[in-house]
């Protein structure tokens, strides 16, 4: 992952435990999680991660993992992180709290945060879109100038998490693109009317033609983020240092 600029000094990690406020169900496999927000003035930056420890779990890795916050930083009334049902027993936890359950969170870390004076390609697969979410809603708050063109890829029309709420952003402000596809429009319950195929370079070439020195981040799974990875540099000859990078990897 490429260092960037130095986080906020408001942003220092702290450790608290937290209440889950309430539940959200996203898609058939997928739920956000709001937790209470510690004490002002901590806060974060959009794309940063934090750990959220189970005390009660046991589990061979561990009773703590890592998620990508999904809510805004300017989003003050909760903590939120979005993530897809698994079978290990973290997670089977993790679906199963409810309201006023307690975890301990600790956070914020990560440099995978925008460059504000650059616009900036967002590519995204499956789950990983959920760093993004959280960018883009801070760019709406904060008012950026500076263009977001946003491509997401998903099995299913069914499994596009945020599809709604970004359908509706972008219809609402000129600063966001959203380009969603899916690869297998046919699998899902859901009609699908729109883009089909994997994120290519003609898709990239295409969809950014008109930015100018844009950066590029990359988040979803291993396998996915290294073909993107490849495909810009290698084929679209990005510089590397307009990459950023983030691994979504399943537990």
């Amino acid at each position: 992952m490429m260092e960037q600029a130095s986080i906020a000094e408001e942003s220092a990690p702290a450790e608290w435990t937290s209440e889950l406020l309430k539940v959200r169900q996203e898609t058939p496999t997928v739920r956000t999680f709001f937790f209470g927000r510690p004490r002002l003035p901590w806060s974060f930056q959009a794309g940063q991660y934090s750990v959220l420890t189970l005390p009660e779990v046991s589990d061979p890795r561990g009773s703590s993992r890592t998620f990508s916050i999904s809510s805004a930083p300017g989003d003050r009334d909760a903590l939120a992180i979005t993530t897809r049902l698994g079978p290990s027993p973290f997670k089977i936890h993790l679906f199963a709290m409810k309201a006023g359950d307690r975890a301990r969170l600790w956070g914020p870390f990560g440099t995978f945060v925008l460059d504000h004076q650059r616009a900036a390609v967002l590519l995204a697969g499956g789950i990983g879109v959920t760093p993004f979410r959280s960018m883009v809603r801070q760019a709406r708050q904060d008012g950026r100038h500076a263009p977001i063109v946003m491509l997401s890829s998903s099995h299913t029309a069914d499994e596009l998490v945020y599809g709604e709420e970004m359908e509706e952003l972008s219809r609402a402000w000129r600063g966001l693109r959203w380009l969603p596809s899916v690869t297998r429009p046919h699998d899902g319950s859901r009609p699908w009317a729109g883009r089909t195929g994997r994120i290519d370079a003609n898709l990239v070439r295409l969809e950014t033609a008109s930015l100018e020195q844009p950066v590029y981040y990359l988040c979803g799974p291993p396998a996915m983020v290294g073909e993107l990875h490849h495909l810009l540099v290698r084929e679209m000859g990005v510089p590397e240092p307009d990459t950023r990078t983030e691994l979504f990897r399943g537990y």
